[in-house]
This record gives structure tokens, sequence and C-alpha cells, in this order.
């Protein structure tokens, strides 16, 4: 794969501008350095500011509005062939990794790698060096993409764990699904469909195992009645228990009971 620098430069634009919408040809990065705009991509809109990064891709339909200050690179790839200081190591798969807003961790490093392809290829567009530069550029971007993806990853994992961490502690009590879903800052539906994609069931459902495992735990361990241990993980009905119970664990709190007696 070879990467050809179609632009490169510094804009910078303080008055309010707009742009109308367009279908991206080519592969664009926008470093924005302390200033304020409004992007769409896709029906999706970003608020830019001082340190992120917007990466446009071929295909996507864009619009935006605010003022300028950043560092713009486009670039395509095809599949001339390649010296070694090429970027041949790049695919057009591993661009597509790349988020189309995110916080790079390497922002000043990036900026910097980019004033020197804009100084470039404002006085020799065909430098061998701009492939060598970019290489350095796209290379250090992709381990920002991935280090980003990894901790969304995280991120995502510690959402879940913020609500069954809540479950794990509040199961004895009325829990509302618009609150659990509150905790994570989601909408009820949403939350409902994300904690069973996480989790593979339900909130309710997830709710309803945590508490006929304390069930167990407490017929196994403690002689007390039937009905105080529901109400002890929280079961106001004492039928509905016992009917729960039956239905997920196979047999009653009862024979359970029995069961560790024997």
């Amino acid at each position: 794969m070879h990467c050809e620098i179609h632009e490169a430069k510094h804009l910078v634009i303080e008055h309010r501008s707009t742009s109308k919408p367009r279908v991206v040809q080519n592969y664009e990065f926008d470093l924005f350095d302390n200033t304020s705009r409004k992007i769409t991509i896709d029906h999706t809109t970003y608020i830019t500011d001082s340190n992120c990064l917007v990466c446009r891709k071929p295909g996507q339909i864009v619009c935006s509005t605010g003022d300028y200050n950043n560092y713009i690179l486009t670039l395509s790839i095809d599949d001339t062939p390649c010296d070694a200081l090429s970027t041949e190591l790049i695919t057009e798969a591993m661009l597509h990794c790349i988020p189309t807003f995110f916080y790079p961790t390497h922002i000043d490093e990036l900026k910097e790698i980019s004033q020197n392809i804009i100084r470039t290829f404002q006085c020799d567009k065909r430098a061998q060096i701009l492939q060598n530069k970019l290489q350095q550029f796209l290379f250090l971007l992709l381990s920002d993409s991935f280090e980003n993806a990894a901790s969304q990853i995280k991120e995502k994992s510690s959402r879940i764990h913020t609500v069954t961490s809540y479950i794990a502690e509040h199961y004895a009590e009325k829990l509302d699904m618009d609150y659990l879903a509150s905790l994570i800052h989601l909408d009820k539906c949403y939350f409902i469909r994300y904690f069973k994609k996480k989790t593979g069931m339900t909130p309710q459902q997830y709710l309803i195992q945590k508490r006929l495992q304390e069930a167990k735990a407490l017929l196994s361990r403690i002689d007390l009645p039937v009905s105080e241990i529901a109400y002890i993980v929280g079961y106001s009905n004492v039928t509905y228990f016992v009917s729960s119970f039956k239905k997920h664990v196979g047999i009653s709190p009862n024979q359970y009971r029995t069961g560790f007696l024997d």
C-alpha cells in the first residue's frame, strides 16, 4: 500500500463558518488546537475542542460549523509498489480502526509530526521524507487508537460492574429499572438491552438469580422459616418466592434444605 498526501495545512479561521454537506473522498485527519467546531458525520454530531482528533473516511457524509484552528492531513491509499521508507505496512483496514472522534494520548507528538509534514509538503509535495513522516504519524495514531479501544472496553466493563455491585448490595430492596439505568447514564430500554448483551441476562433475571443464590445459602446454613428467608432476600410474597425457587432451581425451598440435612 502507498499513501498519497493530497492536503497538508494548518487552518485558522476565527469567524464562524459553515460547510455544506459533502461526501468524503479520501482519509481526512483533523487535529484541533484550542477551538470549538460542531461537526456532523453520518448523522452523528461531535463538538471539537483542544487536543481532539477527527478522522473522516471515504463515503461518509459530513458538514460542520464553527471556528477552525487545526492541522489538516488528507491522504489516499493505493496499491502502488512501495520502497523501504513508504507506508506499505499501513492498510485500509487499519485506517478504518481509527475512531471518528477521540483524544489521542500522543497528541503533542502528532501535532509536531503534522507540522513537519505541512512544512515539507509546502516546499516539495513529492519529497521522500514525507512518506517517512506520514508513517510515523499513522503508526502513532494507530497505537493511540488501539489504546483508546482497550480503554473503552474497560470502561464498558466497569459500567456493568457498577450495576452488578449495586444489585449485590441492594438485592433485598425493591429495585427500579429506571434508577439502575441512571447509575450508568442510560435510557431504561437501552440499558436493558445493553445489560443483556454484556451479561447474557436481563437486569431482572440477574436480580432473581442473585436473590435465589442468597436464599440457597441461607437454606443450607440457617434454620429459619421459608417465609422469613423469602423476606430476607427481597420477596414480600412467600408463595411467589416458592414458585420462583422451584422454577429456577428445580425443587422447592424445603426440598433444597432437606438435601443439606440428609
